[in-house]
């Protein structure tokens, strides 16, 4: 079973508003003309148009509504505008729907996912989820599943070393509106250097991926052992005890947690978010009011008067996954001087390694 526990409404509340926010900053559609624009000129659109076309001017006797030849009809032949011929083009493609902005409440009492949410975002969302409610056992979710497998995999092999690192991060500083990871973009584009420098043809040494459930990674950790000789993961998985394997110490797991931890401050001045929490939600209130006076264009203007911020990590790792040919220490030591924002939290290795980063 997961935790009892619950993300505190307080961090429910700044992760809306950030949602909110860091969306409609970065999305194409922020602006309402732009946004009808696209819509009514995507290409699902003119098809639509072109097939209404087709259909007030099709012969009965020839095809009917559903005919078999409608793909050809609709993407080989020239339309056949009959008595539309004379028509203007604007005309022919008016449309009774038009576009409308959502009615719903920007803070809903019964916080719920967004679908257009993106990967940045939904990042952060199980971040958040990880450190308030970690899960304590693998849920029947084929892509959490998948997950686990996949460190168990890299936990068991004779050949590999994990390193995990992480990264300070503000909710609400100017990277993080932008979905924006500059040093997450640099070092991965060291590792496929790396990899390219490979004297092995098609064969990679290196491996770099965000951590975004390091709940699931945690219990990898504590439980990697017990899955060495199964030849069935999925079986295993409902037949182990979870509740002793979240109860097992282990070091990398333990500073992982001691890591994910988030903290609320108010003009760089830590505070406890469950108490004194009036003033906070009077902020976000004044802070939508002006987005949905302004809209969401000038963060700076919005988020002036806003005292309130989120302090977090973010997990990245490492897999060397030919550690017999690879210098760890060297390589530790060259990305300490080219990436001094990534600090290292801990190293799983067949190899004893002593450096780290700062």
């Amino acid at each position: 079973m997961n935790s009892p526990c619950t993300t505190p409404q307080v961090i429910r509340r700044l992760f809306e508003l950030y949602s909110v926010l860091s969306t409609h900053h970065t999305s194409s559609y922020a602006n309402k003309y732009i946004s009808t624009y696209l819509q009514n000129t995507s290409d699902s659109s003119l098809r639509n148009s072109r097939w209404s076309i087709l259909n007030k001017n099709r012969d009965p006797k020839r095809f009917g509504k559903h005919s078999r030849d409608r793909d050809q009809l609709l993407c080989s032949n020239p339309i056949q505008f009959g008595i539309n011929e004379m028509l203007d083009t604007k005309s022919l493609f008016r449309t009774k729907n038009q576009f409308h902005t959502s009615k719903e409440n920007l803070i809903s009492k019964y916080p719920k996912g967004r679908k257009n949410d993106n990967v940045y975002i939904n990042d952060l969302k199980s971040l958040i989820e990880a450190s308030f409610n970690p899960k304590k056992s693998i849920p029947l979710v084929q892509g959490l599943r998948q997950t686990f497998k996949y460190y168990i995999q890299r936990l068991n092999s004779n050949t590999n070393t994990m390193i995990i690192f992480k990264q300070n991060q503000r909710l609400f500083s100017s990277s993080a509106l932008d979905n924006w990871n500059q040093s997450y973009l640099e070092l991965k584009t060291y590792i496929n250097k790396l990899n390219l420098e490979n004297d092995v043809k098609n064969k990679e040494n290196f491996e770099f991926s965000k951590v975004v459930h390091p709940d699931i990674l945690n219990l990898a950790l504590k439980s990697h052992q017990l899955f060495q000789e199964t030849n069935n993961v999925d079986r295993k998985i409902d037949q182990v005890s979870w509740k002793i394997i979240d109860e097992t110490p282990n070091d990398l797991a333990g500073r992982i947690i001691d890591n994910q931890k988030f903290t609320l401050i108010e003009q760089n001045k830590v505070i406890d978010m469950n108490q004194n929490t009036g003033k906070l939600k009077l902020e976000i209130g004044d802070v939508f009011d002006l987005y949905n006076k302004f809209g969401s264009h000038d963060m700076q203007f919005l988020l002036q008067d806003f005292d309130y911020d989120l302090l977090y990590n973010q997990f990245f790792m490492l897999n060397i996954l030919n550690n017999t040919k690879v210098d760890e220490k060297k390589l530790l030591q060259t990305l300490e001087v080219k990436l001094p924002d990534f600090e290292l939290i801990g190293i799983k290795s067949n190899k004893s390694i002593e450096v780290g980063l700062k």
